[in-house]
């Protein structure tokens, strides 16, 4: 009975929308949020009879967890329709449905929750054995009915700008091409892409009433958009061609985008790595910082990069160990200490894109690079230096008196040095060049090794594009931890994992241990050897141990990893077409 007063809701509300209509411009996002309303009581409905398929699963009978699996498809299907509004103006809302399948760590409360969303069902559904978890089924379910069925009543007082609206959408285009054709949200059941289809579809309908009165740049949007939705139809979630989707498609769709919200002089950013005035997210609108440094304290940060009076012994500086000419690593499993007293605990990360990490050191230690360098300096082990004698040193010295003049303080190294890590961002590898309209900068094993990593590999589900580390999209400002179940260097230890509990040591708390910071792979060809502890020393082993499932594939009883144990199944080719993309993101060192 319930379901079927939801249906006749809907139509209410559509007749409702369809009288309010574009007519002008002042009722154009009114009748956006019409829109929203009728596709969240069809959400609505979707949720109930996943719940109500849920309580017909029979225990003896496998087969009626099917029916829960098609009734989750659908309800995602049109969760998608409301995703961009949701996760903009009702972000709780939104993780509650779409939280990932484990368990996220509020920081710096040390407090963390059990996920009740879409992902944590589909985690129950493909685990071992889904009818013995019937009762863990039914309480998720409970929840996200009634958190749906409650959509309607906490959007009362809804009010918005168009600027609000299109800014919305702009950021579930970039969810588009980063998190849902990689099958972030959706990995075993796979629905990524038609996911991203049901998205357009939304975003088209609400360009269409928002873009009022319509101009020839809303109406190429609107044409552009549809040849998106219609590519999105043409093959399953393993064989799409995320490459042309990304260049021919979304890409300009979103620079489309741009070029309208800019035409109805509706920029507006609550998100400060927008950047309104550049193409695209993979040429310069994904900004690492709000300016750019000045010239002259870049100048400041390049010379003390290879400056030894920053080290205690006046011997090793930035570059001893992040050397220029080897990609800003040293190509070693872990560098000596300073006192040669033994080695390093970590490798040696690359310094090339740390200024868009939203977290610094292998275990995020450091919020900033400023906070990064300053924690270096002081390290016993790494530069061991007394900022006093530093201040002295620089002071003294004649190539420094016009940079510093009156005096030398921590502050103003620490700006110049991160100016110049600012600085290593170049962006010109093969792959740049393919998606900056060069599509003879790839070879068919390239492009085919990018689909791959995006898709069935399950790379892009970590490291995101378009830096492919793991700052989380759209708003790249958060910064994933992942247990691995990595092995220690004793390679006669085989079951081992390594014992350098990573981020536990931050904060203790027993999710963290293990748990190391996604790095970019951006250069990764050039930057071995691998993993925070240099454990592997060429790239088909480390794609060889996420091909078997991480630490628990390969035999390691001591982890809880929260990278999938599952199998990817990829064959040698596929792998050797992933190494081939990898080397695609090798840049020119200049």
């Amino acid at each position: 009975m319930r379901y079927l007063k939801l249906i006749i809701i809907v139509f209410t509300v559509v007749l409702s929308a369809a009288a309010v209509g574009p007519s002008s411009n002042h009722h154009s996002v009114e009748a956006g949020f019409e829109y929203i309303k009728s596709q969240t009581i069809l959400f609505a409905a979707s949720v109930h009879q996943l719940k109500w398929s849920i309580n017909r699963i029979n225990l003896s009978d496998r087969h009626t967890v099917q029916p829960v699996i098609d009734a989750l498809k659908s309800c995602r299907l049109h969760y998608k329709k409301i995703s961009f509004f949701l996760d903009y103006f009702y972000p709780q809302q939104g993780k509650l449905f779409n939280a990932p399948a484990k368990r996220e760590v509020e920081e710096p409360y040390m407090e963390f929750e059990e996920s009740q969303s879409f992902q944590q069902m589909e985690s129950v559904l493909y685990g071992s054995n889904p009818q013995k978890n019937k009762t863990a089924l039914q309480n998720l379910a409970i929840v996200l009915d009634e958190s749906a069925a409650d959509l309607p009543a906490l959007y009362f007082g809804f009010t918005a700008t168009h600027a609000q609206m299109t800014e919305s959408l702009h950021l579930e285009l970039i969810r588009i091409m980063t998190l849902y054709i990689t099958g972030y949200d959706a990995p075993d059941l796979k629905t990524g892409i038609n996911e991203s289809r049901s998205s357009l579809e939304s975003i088209s309908v609400m360009a269409n009433l928002l873009f009022q009165p319509v101009t020839a740049e809303a109406t190429m949007f609107d044409s552009m958009a549809n040849r998106a939705i219609r590519f999105t139809q043409l093959t399953d979630f393993d064989h799409f061609n995320r490459l042309d989707f990304l260049t021919r498609f979304a890409l300009p769709l979103e620079e489309q985008l741009n070029k309208c919200i800019v035409s109805y002089g509706w920029q507006f950013s609550t998100v400060s790595a927008l950047n309104y005035n550049a193409k695209n997210l993979f040429r310069g609108e994904f900004n690492a910082a709000n300016t750019k440094p000045t010239d002259s304290l870049i100048d400041l940060g390049r010379k003390l990069f290879s400056e030894k009076a920053l080290s205690g012994n006046n011997i090793r500086s930035c570059s001893s160990c992040h050397q220029p000419d080897k990609y800003f690593t040293d190509q070693v499993v872990a560098n000596r200490k300073i006192n040669n007293t033994g080695l390093l605990r970590r490798n040696t990360p690359t310094l090339y894109y740390a200024s868009y990490q939203s977290s610094q050191f292998w275990d995020g230690r450091a919020a900033t690079l400023s906070e990064q360098i300053g924690d270096v300096l002081i390290n016993p082990e790494e530069m061991n230096a007394s900022i006093p004698e530093i201040k002295q040193r620089l002071s003294q010295n004649e190539k420094y008196k016009s940079s510093f003049r009156d005096s030398v303080t921590l502050i103003q190294i620490e700006a110049a040095l991160s100016a110049y890590l600012y600085t290593l961002q170049p962006m010109n590898s093969p792959f740049d060049r393919y998606i900056a309209g060069d599509h003879q900068a790839l070879t068919s094993e390239q492009k085919k090794g990018f689909n791959l990593f995006m898709g069935k590999a399950q790379c892009g589900t970590c490291h995101f594009a378009p830096i492919f580390n793991g700052s989380t999209p759209p708003f790249f400002n958060h910064t994933e931890y992942e247990v691995l179940g990595v092995p220690g260097l004793d390679r006669s230890a085989k079951n081992i994992a390594d014992k350098d509990l990573g981020r536990y040591e931050q904060f203790p708390i027993y999710l963290y241990k293990g748990a190391f910071k996604t790095p970019t792979v951006r250069n990764s060809a050039k930057t071995g050897p691998y993993m925070h502890n240099g454990r592997f020393n060429s790239l088909l082993q480390v794609l060889d141990f996420y091909n078997r499932g991480g630490g628990a594939g390969i035999g390691l009883s001591n982890t809880e990893q929260t990278l999938s144990s599952k199998p990817l199944r990829l064959s040698k080719e596929d792998l050797n077409d992933i190494i081939a993309f990898l080397q695609a993101l090798t840049d020119g060192i200049r």
